[in-house]
Parts: C-alpha cells; sequence; structure tokens
C-alpha cells in the first residue's frame, strides 16, 4: 500500500514508531525519511539551516 498526499509515511527505522517526517533516529535507515545529510547537521532536512548545505535534500 502506497501512502497519499495526505498521509504520512510511516518511518520504518526498528526503534522509531513516529511519522518519517519527524524521525528522529541517530540510527535512521529507512529510505523515506528526509534526514540531512550535511555533515555539521543532526536535523531533518525542513529544519537545516546549515550556511554550507551539501544535502541534495535539502531545498535551500
Amino acid at each position: 500500500m502506497t501512502a497519499t498526499i495526505n498521509e504520512p509515511q510511516v518511518c520504518e527505522c526498528p526503534h522509531c514508531d513516529d511519522a518519517c517526517a519527524t524521525c528522529h533516529c541517530k540510527d535512521c535507515e529507512c529510505k523515506t525519511c528526509n534526514h540531512c545529510e550535511c555533515d555539521d547537521c543532526t536535523d531533518v532536512c525542513e529544519s537545516c539551516d546549515c550556511k554550507d548545505c551539501a544535502c541534495p535534500n535539502c531545498e535551500h
């Protein structure tokens, strides 16, 4: 079953039971989570404010 636009994706991390948009697992391997890939960032992409952002998922 695929999620529709109005349904949040459920995180597939073994220690997480939240939506991908709010997942903060340090060992996240979920392919639908939006963790920032910046070296200096430990947050999700929508909260990233790194000045030297090189994450392909961020929009700033």
